[in-house]
């Protein structure tokens, strides 16, 4: 049984167990990033995010754009999985200032770099917060 699929069973109602993918080693993580290529369905991306690397970045922003919601909650999941690197910060910053038609991307957005400690994401959310006219939202982004 590969990695994927003892990944797949693991769902249950408290989520995935994700130790099956953090202890991989190199050899087996790379096997995984190789088996799930680029068509990746909810469970895929949440263990590609979770394995997390730079390369993955610009697959995560493919999915982001999907018309299925699922694979677009999945993909900002494993945004959040990969934030520690400056480049899934920096993309997530993006994705707040150009997806104003998009709701729930900017309420996502925000809430990973909430979350994320990492100077690039308090940067940008003092700079969002500069440039918003609602005092409440100043105040929620100063908190941080």
């Amino acid at each position: 049984m590969s990695v994927n699929q003892k990944f797949r069973e693991s769902f249950g109602r408290d989520g995935p167990d994700f130790s099956i993918i953090e202890n991989l080693s190199d050899s087996d993580r790379q096997a995984l990033i190789e088996e799930l290529g680029n068509h990746l369905d909810f469970y895929d991306i949440l263990a590609l995010g979770h394995v997390g690397s730079e390369s993955q970045i610009s697959i995560f922003r493919t999915y982001l754009e999907d018309v299925d919601i699922n694979k677009r909650l999945a993909a900002s999941r494993a945004l959040w999985d990969v934030a520690s690197l400056e480049s899934a910060v920096i993309y997530i910053g993006e994705l707040i200032k150009y997806s104003s038609d998009d709701m729930l991307l900017r309420v996502k957005g925000l809430g990973m770099l909430m979350t994320v400690k990492n100077p690039k994401a308090f940067e940008i959310l003092q700079e969002k917060a500069r440039k918003s006219k609602d005092r409440r939202s100043i105040f929620k982004y100063s908190i941080l």
